[in-house]
């Protein structure tokens, strides 16, 4: 304690001996000279009827976010304005050689400019920075701010768009007479500052131009001066290729792909429906990123029209599962459809039935011409079935007689009878002038046990070619039909994918610009 007591007793003369030291003895002098007779309400003008000469820079940092739902710009911007003050100058050999000073905003005066389309709540969305004052009376403010801006979004050619946001600013209660508001280097045009700009994700930033105009407005007699900034910006197109264009191109290959699967495999129509489901999905995604407009984006025209195509194809794989269970017993095909479906069609899409062979036109034509000439015959095809069934019944009984010889005259006779029958027969059928008059054959009962059984079996030997032919007819009949649903399936094949590489390719010629990196 006692040591403590001797150190300081010491050490307190000699701290005192040193002279006492302070910082800015001159800007403080500088600054009570100049501000105590300074008035911030007062424009820094010498005369009242001069303008006030402000000059504005834009230093873009970055592009935030555009929201094309509302239509605002956010952005980062340094704000360089620049003007002269008489009442702040000062010699800098009077003050140590002082050649500038930061004074806060409120002590001086101000020029109020503002953003006219500002989005933001508290409408100026600038931070209140100190002013650089220098010894000439050049004052320089460089308030920062993340602007929010109004910007009218243009979505014809979204995702491929081109976007222009102007940005306007100008003096809110003071007209040129008051401030002369110019653009600095070139008063009338220039560039906005790009030097410390950062590259936005979604955007790319293609031109800055800036102007200023002289506008008079209805309400005043007083001419006003704006500045317009105009950021030109195209959009990134990889992420809404990777994400909208891609998914949905692939989405709708697959509903062209789906006329490949055979009908009978049970998933064509839920193929079809699943794939509509999904470009609901995706025109929903491109609906909530567009703002609420009556201008329907390139991008939500594509998704339509695949859409469109999706659905008739739908409707068209109904139809072929139509025709593919079609039977002889429940519908009938008409010779219109047997003439599209069968003929020309197949022809068109050089397909070939199994068994047949592809005919050039000429012979198709001449096969017509055939079959017209048959039409017109006075004894038509149908005849003949029935005279050849009396024919081979006649065969049959002679076969019959010869292989089992029949003692009995009286069933000698009445096969010589039958015979006799059956040409009387095919000579009714072939008189067209008198179709109503029938030569009955006699009827006569078996004589023997034998000619009873030989007639039972013939009969069911008849009836049994004629289910034969039955069954024939119905499954051609019936293979017809399934031939028709497969040339359906081609013709749907074929022009849904036409469809879809003519809309594709319709949409990537008519957009502006296809991949912006």
């Amino acid at each position: 304690m006692l040591w403590t007591i001797r150190i300081v007793s010491v050490l307190l003369p000699v701290l005192l001996s040193y002279p006492t030291v302070r910082g800015g003895i001159q800007e403080k002098r500088l600054l009570t000279e100049k501000l105590n007779v300074y008035n911030p309400l007062e424009r820094p003008v010498q005369n009242e009827s001069e303008a006030v000469q402000l000059h504005i820079q834009l230093s873009l940092q970055q592009i935030v976010d555009l929201d094309e739902k509302n239509q605002i710009l956010t952005s980062n911007i340094w704000l360089n304005l620049d003007w002269s003050d008489n009442a702040m100058i000062w010699d800098p050999a009077e003050y140590n050689n002082l050649q500038e000073v930061r004074i806060p905003p409120w002590k001086m005066w101000k020029p109020d400019i503002m953003l006219y389309n500002s989005a933001n709540e508290a409408f100026d969305a600038t931070y209140p920075t100190n002013m650089i004052v220098t010894s000439e009376g050049k004052i320089s403010q460089i308030p920062p701010g993340i602007f929010k801006s109004t910007c009218i979004v243009d979505i014809t050619w979204f995702p491929f768009d081109e976007q222009t946001c102007i940005l306007t600013f100008g003096t809110w209660a003071h007209h040129r007479a008051r401030i002369d508001l110019m653009l600095s280097g070139n008063p009338e045009e220039g560039f906005v500052d790009l030097s410390q700009y950062q590259e936005n994700g979604e955007w790319l930033l293609v031109a800055a131009p800036s102007n200023r105009t002289i506008i008079k407005y209805s309400c005043c007699p007083e001419e006003y001066t704006e500045v317009y900034f105009h950021l030109t910006i195209q959009r990134r197109t990889i992420y809404y290729f990777h994400n909208l264009i891609f998914p949905c191109v692939l989405i709708a290959s697959m509903a062209v792909f789906g006329f490949t699967t055979p009908p009978d495999c049970g998933e064509k129509l839920t193929l079809g429906i699943t794939i509509l489901m999904s470009l609901t999905f995706y025109m929903n995604m491109v609906s909530e990123m567009q703002p609420p407009s009556s201008e329907t984006p390139i991008l939500g025209v594509y998704f339509s029209c695949i859409m469109a195509t999706v659905a008739s194809s739908v409707v068209c794989t109904i139809a072929i599962l139509n025709f593919r269970y079609r039977e002889a017993d429940s519908h009938g095909m008409s010779k219109f459809i047997r003439v599209i479906f069968l003929k020309w069609l197949p022809w068109l899409l050089r397909m070939e039935r199994p068994g047949t062979s592809h005919l050039p036109l000429k012979h198709m034509l001449l096969k017509t011409k055939i079959k017209q000439l048959e039409k017109a015959d006075k004894c038509p095809m149908s005849l003949v079935p029935g005279v050849l069934d009396r024919e081979e019944e006649f065969v049959a009984g002679s076969l019959a007689n010869t292989n089992f010889p029949l003692q009995n005259e009286n069933l000698l006779s009445s096969l010589s009878d039958f015979r006799d029958t059956s040409s009387l027969s095919l000579q009714s059928m072939m008189d067209n002038q008198k179709p109503k008059m029938h030569v009955k054959p006699k009827e006569r009962k078996p004589v023997s046990v034998v000619e009873k059984d030989l007639l039972n079996i013939l009969k069911e030997m008849k009836s049994l070619s004629r289910k034969m032919k039955e069954d024939d007819e119905s499954k051609n009949f019936n293979s017809e039909w399934k031939y028709a649903a497969m040339v359906l399936d081609r013709v749907c094949l074929v022009v849904f994918t036409s469809t879809t590489l003519l809309v594709s390719i319709a949409v990537l010629v008519a957009v502006p610009r296809i991949f912006v990196f």
